[in-house]
């Protein structure tokens, strides 16, 4: 990186009419809809459906890794079909029920 130095007079020094003018950006507000805290998510009722979660993909790898494929295909479908329901309607409840979202 190079730096061009420039020689400036003592008296512009003195008086401060060798610096340049940099205009200023024009600022503005910024307004939050909805701020949500990260310990919102230390909620036990997100903890446990994260937990459920966790168990259902665990046993249907375990099921599948010693032999049980009919099970695990079992609980595949049927996780297809009740996760993202269940997701959307735990979303939307965490939403409008969590004490830790400020509307504003």
């Amino acid at each position: 990186m190079t730096t061009r130095r420039k020689t400036i007079k003592f008296k512009e020094f003195m008086d401060g009419s060798y610096k340049s003018y940099v205009p200023k950006r024009k600022s503005f507000k910024a307004f939050s809809i909805v701020t949500v805290s990260p310990t919102a998510m230390l909620d036990p009722t997100i903890i446990t459906f994260g937990g459920i979660v966790l168990l259902i993909a665990l046993a249907e790898r375990y099921s599948g890794s010693i032999g049980m494929y009919d099970a695990a295909e079992k609980i595949d479908k049927l996780m297809g079909l009740i996760f993202p329901i269940g997701a959307l309607s735990f979303f939307l409840w965490f939403i409008f029920t969590n004490p830790f979202i400020a509307w504003s």
